[in-house]
């Protein structure tokens, strides 16, 4: 019995779809190599991590913060000018690469 136009592409469609999923797992036990168990890690607090710094000419405003902890930032980072920067993040707490030591890695 012919088959009609519409269903000739079904077979080819479900090849398809299988290559495509064994490539996924191929990529996603690729990627399981390298995985490593991350500890469970608390949240602080932003009275811990922000301190506020007031200005203006009485120090009425205290929309910036200043950040007490390291943080990371991406190779490209810019300060914005003085007066819009909204978090002050100093240089000694700016991190381009985590500093990381884990004892199954090696």
């Amino acid at each position: 019995c012919a088959l009609p136009a519409y269903l000739l592409d079904r077979g080819v469609q479900e090849q398809a779809r299988d290559l495509s999923s064994k490539i996924k797992q191929r990529r996603k036990d690729k990627a399981a190599k390298y995985t490593v168990p991350i500890a469970k890690v608390e949240g602080l607090s932003e009275k811990d991590v922000f301190g506020v710094v007031s200005s203006g000419k009485r120090h009425k405003k205290h929309w910036k913060r200043m950040v007490n902890r390291p943080c990371f930032v991406g190779q490209d980072f810019t300060r914005k000018a003085p007066k819009f920067e909204r978090f002050i993040r100093p240089m000694g707490l700016r991190f381009t690469k985590a500093h990381v030591t884990h004892p199954e890695l090696g």
